[in-house]
């Protein structure tokens, strides 16, 4: 039985001019519970974060062991620290709590509507808490259903009609529509990207957004690097081999052995191409070139994680059909585990023709790090 779980993303952009972002976003998890947070400070900059932060880390954690929306929202009023100019203490709060990758609850205080994409009816109450009105959803999630949550800056990036674009609650729900076969930190991403677009890249307010899916559970096995032992060579293929879910091969050796153990012949498809040549192996769906390509699958990883483009756009000009950015895509798009078999034998001939090419261990290392980031299940057997 094929396993569900929720894909989360996040992205945000600050105000121009200021180094400190006014919104905050949080994820915490306890056994079956996880919550997702989303706060807008009053102001930008130092004082926007300082009351964001505090609101969402104490409310993320309340939420989380089930205080109730009164408490929640009572200590977050008598926590935060008054605006010595407007008098006031302030920030927006979104918490939303999955419990069991099935039921949902959020409480929403004066961030815009929240987009809830369901196939079965949810409840929404306003319920008053100290003059705050709180709105108060309750509802399940099957697969494919979403949550979306975001600050007025996403709004605002289409309030004054820069580039005559109406940037509107629904046209923002059409857009996710247009790419909903994305991850979910792909779509954050193209939501941010085109709203600072509609900016101009001068955002006159931090913009933030977030999104989970219920989804299917999708393995991804990646084999890469002979083994230090030529005796371990059929079980290190078969074990790979044994795994459901997709397959990819990085590396002329590694491709070999599999070959070997298969009795199957290797096919080159882009033998007259400028690119970095791939690979045809019956039952494999993807076979590349090893370190030099991992490495550039390294050096993206970092440009996806901290910028605010998704994969598309970084490959803007580029060929889809380089090795690194199909194993990125079945990494960050096709993905939520991933099982990594490497083989820690040096290739010598990487020692004396590329020099700075990393170790196959440190970029895998490095590789994994960076996807964690991103909320992908990880599991590396070395060999």
């Amino acid at each position: 039985m094929t396993k569900n779980f929720i894909d989360y993303g996040k992205c945000q952009i600050i105000k121009y001019g200021e180094e400190l972002c006014g919104d905050s976003i949080d994820f915490l998890q306890k056994d079956n519970k996880k919550v997702i947070s989303l706060c807008d400070g009053l102001g930008s900059g130092v004082k926007g974060s300082i009351a964001s932060t505090l609101t969402s880390k104490i409310g993320s954690k309340m939420f989380l062991y089930d205080q109730s929306i009164e408490e929640v929202v009572k200590t977050i009023i008598n926590a935060l620290p008054s605006c010595k100019i407007r008098g006031i203490s302030y920030s927006t709060f979104t918490f939303i709590k999955i419990i069991d990758d099935y039921y949902f609850e959020i409480i929403n205080f004066d961030n815009p509507n929240i987009i809830i994409k369901t196939k079965f009816d949810y409840k929404k109450e306003e319920i008053y808490i100290e003059d705050y009105k709180i709105d108060y959803y309750r509802g399940f999630l099957e697969e494919n259903d979403y949550i979306c949550a975001f600050s007025d800056g996403v709004i605002h990036a289409g309030a004054k009609n820069l580039m005559n674009f109406s940037w509107s609650l629904e046209k923002i729900h059409s857009f996710i529509e247009k790419h909903i076969k994305l991850s979910c930190n792909s779509i954050c991403k193209k939501v941010i990207s085109t709203s600072n677009h509609i900016y101009q890249s001068k955002p006159f307010d931090d913009a933030s957004f977030i999104m989970l899916k219920k989804k299917k559970e999708q393995v991804l096995n990646i084999l890469t690097g002979p083994p230090l032992e030529k005796t371990k060579d059929e079980e290190f293929v078969n074990e790979f081999l044994n795994k459901s879910g997709y397959k990819i091969i990085c590396g002329g050796t590694s491709s070999k052995i599999v070959a070997r153990v298969l009795n199957e012949d290797i096919k080159i498809l882009n033998l007259n191409s400028k690119l970095p040549p791939t690979y045809e192996l019956k039952g494999i769906n993807l076979v590349t070139e090893g370190a030099i390509t991992l490495q550039k699958v390294d050096d993206f990883l970092d440009k996806y994680i901290k910028g605010i483009y998704d994969l598309q756009d970084l490959y803007m000009g580029r060929s889809k059909d380089e090795a690194d950015y199909k194993i990125l895509e079945y990494m960050i798009e096709k993905s939520s585990k991933i099982n990594i078999f490497l083989g820690r034998k040096t290739n010598k001939a990487h020692e004396n023709i590329i020099k700075n090419i990393k170790l196959r261990e440190n970029i895998i290392e490095n590789i994994s790090l960076k996807l964690k980031k991103i909320g992908k299940k990880i599991e590396i057997r070395y060999f």
